[in-house]
C-alpha cells in the first residue's frame, strides 16, 4: 500500500492582543508581558543551540490594567540561520522611530518606500521586507519575511492613529514545519498556553471573546495576531 502523506501543519501565528493560534490549533490570549520565547526548535535545546528560537516582547497598551497587550519587538536566531541574529522593532512608518530592522548587531535598518529592502541574503538564509497594501481593517505598513528552506517567518505591523501619537504592533507567523520531527516549543508549540496569563479577575466579567472565536474559524496559520 502507498504511504500515506504526512498530515500538514497549519502555520502558526500571534497577533496583536495578541492572539495566538499553535502548530496543535489550539488558541487562546497571551496575558504575559516582558519578553518570552514564541518558538524554540527543538523544545529541548535552549538559546543559541536551538534551531530556531524566536523571542518577542509584550507590552501592555496603556495603563489601564484591562488594556490588550500587543507584541513590540521580535528576535530571531538559531542554527537554521547560519546563526544570524535578525532583530524587529515596531514603529510608526510617519514617526520619527519608525519600523527597523538590525542583523547581527549592526546598524538599524529601515524600509525602502520605492521597492524590497533585502536586509540578509547568504548562506540559504534570506530576509526581506516591503510596505505592503492596505487591507480593510488597516493601511499600508510594514512586512517582513524571512525564508530559510521551505520555512518562512512572516511579521506585518499594523498601526493605530498617526504620526508621533500612533502605536504599532506586530503579527507574526510561521510556516512550512510539517516535516518536522522535533516537538516544538514556545507560545506557538506545544507549550501553548501554559503559563501564558490570564485576565485580571475585574476585567473577566462581560469579556467579549469573538475575536479569539473569529481566529479559531480562520486561522491556518500557526502565530500572533493582533485583531
Amino acid at each position: 500500500a502507498p504511504t500515506p502523506a504526512p498530515t500538514p501543519v497549519p502555520p502558526v501565528s500571534a497577533q496583536g492582543d495578541p492572539h495566538v493560534s499553535t502548530i496543535t490549533g489550539e488558541t487562546y490570549d497571551l496575558w504575559k508581558t516582558g519578553w518570552s520565547t514564541f518558538v524554540q526548535i527543538p523544545r529541548s535545546e535552549k538559546g543559541e543551540a536551538a534551531k530556531l528560537w524566536v523571542r518577542g516582547d509584550v507590552r501592555r497598551y496603556g495603563r489601564d490594567a484591562c488594556a490588550p497587550s500587543f507584541l513590540s519587538q521580535v528576535h530571531i536566531n538559531g542554527t537554521w540561520l547560519d546563526d544570524h541574529h535578525v532583530a524587529v522593532r515596531s514603529g510608526s512608518l510617519e514617526s520619527s522611530d519608525p519600523f527597523s530592522v538590525t542583523v547581527d548587531g549592526g546598524n538599524s535598518q529601515q524600509l525602502r518606500s520605492d521597492a524590497e529592502t533585502v536586509f540578509l541574503d547568504e548562506s540559504g538564509v534570506r530576509v526581506t521586507g516591503d510596505i505592503g497594501t492596505a487591507s480593510d481593517d488597516w493601511g499600508p505598513d510594514a512586512r517582513l519575511k524571512l525564508n530559510v528552506g521551505s520555512r518562512e517567518l512572516d511579521i506585518v505591523q499594523h498601526t493605530e492613529g498617526r504620526g508621533e501619537n500612533s502605536n504599532a504592533m506586530l503579527d507574526l507567523s510561521i510556516s512550512g514545519l510539517g516535516d518536522l520531527v522535533e516537538p516544538v516549543g514556545g507560545w506557538l508549540g506545544v507549550d501553548g498556553a501554559h503559563l501564558a496569563g490570564e485576565a485580571p479577575i475585574e476585567c473577566r466579567k462581560g469579556k467579549d471573546n469573538s475575536d479569539l472565536t473569529a481566529l479559531q474559524r480562520t486561522a491556518s496559520v500557526p502565530g500572533v495576531y493582533s485583531h
